[in-house]
């Protein structure tokens, strides 16, 4: 992994953090307390704050060998998937609510 990558990473992985925090202050605070939802996003901002250092790390370094490559994309990857679902359960409420 190069460096410009780590920076690229470095960057989007404070979007996701406050993107995954406004999107549970949007949804519905019956599905806000379902613990599956908690943990969904709890690991989201958790992953993208370890993937925020590492990725500075990265970029510090010069970039990344293939193992550490591998942790900072499936820290990507996680917190990708963790925006998502916020994203889903912030529409998923938003159609709930007009009805």
């Amino acid at each position: 992994m190069s460096e410009a990558t780590c920076a690229v990473l470095a960057a989007v992985f404070p979007l996701y953090m406050v993107t995954a925090i406004l999107e549970r202050r949007a949804t519905n605070m019956g599905i806000r307390r379902r613990k599956f939802y908690r943990w969904i996003s709890f690991l989201s901002v958790s992953f993208a704050a370890i993937g925020t250092v590492y990725a500075v790390i990265g970029v510090g370094a010069g970039g990344f060998s293939v193992g550490h490559a591998f942790v900072l994309w499936l820290l990507f990857y996680v917190s990708s998937l963790g925006v998502v679902l916020a994203v889903v359960g912030s529409l998923a409420t938003a159609e709930l609510e007009e009805d």
